[in-house]
């Protein structure tokens, strides 16, 4: 998932990063080619299944790496653009055949994901979904001139499955850490890194709780920031567990609980969406 934007998500030969069509491609697959990666499965990477029924090329630049989880047919250990180079220049050479059924073949495949989630991304029954969020998010942002993150837990899962990132350091996927609340200081970095991007991060009620004392050093850095907070009751014993925190499992529920207010009152102007048909006018308005 790190390597989410490294790619074009709009190019026909894209199979998504996790999800339907990422798992579909890699079991009927008979070689791998695995390009600066570690290759180690985690909760939120993409594992290898049959792994010992295909070749598996690792091109890397850490030689530990290689064979630390899956066998490994060939190796190249070397900075991956200068082998992905000398690799282009060899298969031109040699004039390698191209699959032309193939692109269709993905098509397929992702439109069948799309089918999938077409249905929550253009909901509008209340309350307000949280796939119809991202949907707008990605329908009122410069396509180009971007840049988004998620939160750890629920909008990690759902963002990275949905949203189609189309540039370069367009989005940063994060999960094996899973820090609550780390969403806030990827956003405030990447508008120092990147001060003409619109910046924006989502996060869910645990990850605000972890981060909402330090949204006064965004005010007090002028960082033009935007931060879709998605109300989804996940610092409970839903998400937790009873015995995990018995102490704090059960918080204030969202009616009762405005979150929009607090951060209003560190002088961040801030919205409260209870109706589907208002985020993309929200959004608007924080983006300005």
């Amino acid at each position: 998932m790190n390597a989410k934007s490294c790619f074009p998500e709009d190019h026909p030969l894209f199979i998504c990063v996790r999800g339907d069509p990422a798992e579909y491609f890699i079991k009927r697959s008979n070689l791998v080619l695995a390009i600066g990666c570690g290759l180690s499965p985690s909760l939120f990477s993409q594992g290898i299944s049959s792994a010992s029924a295909k070749k598996i090329i690792h091109y890397v630049v850490e030689e530990s790496n290689i064979n630390r989880i899956y066998p490994t047919e060939h190796a190249v250990v070397g900075d991956t653009k200068l082998v992905l180079w000398q690799l282009i220049v060899e298969l031109d050479r040699r004039g390698a055949l191209k699959r032309k059924d193939i692109t269709n073949e993905i098509e397929a495949v992702k439109r069948t994901k799309a089918e999938k989630y077409d249905s929550l991304m253009e909901s509008g029954e209340p309350p307000v979904n949280p796939y119809r969020v991202y949907a707008e998010i990605m329908a009122s942002l410069d396509r180009k001139n971007r840049f988004v993150t998620h939160e750890s837990g629920n909008t990690r899962d759902q963002l990275s499955t949905v949203y189609e990132a189309i540039i370069p350091y367009g989005f940063m996927g994060w999960g094996n850490v899973s820090t609550l609340g780390f969403s806030l200081g990827v956003a405030m970095g990447a508008k120092l890194a990147m001060p003409g991007r619109e910046i924006v991060s989502v996060n869910g009620d645990a990850g605000f709780s972890y981060q909402v004392g330090n949204y006064e050093a965004v005010v007090s850095s002028r960082l033009g920031i935007t931060t879709g907070h998605i109300n989804n009751s996940g610092y409970s014993p839903v998400f937790w567990g009873n015995g995990h925190s018995p102490y704090t499992s059960e918080v204030t529920p969202f009616d009762i609980v405005n979150t929009s207010r607090v951060v209003e009152g560190l002088g961040i102007h801030s919205e409260r969406i209870e109706d589907p048909d208002e985020v993309a006018p929200a959004l608007g308005s924080a983006l300005k």
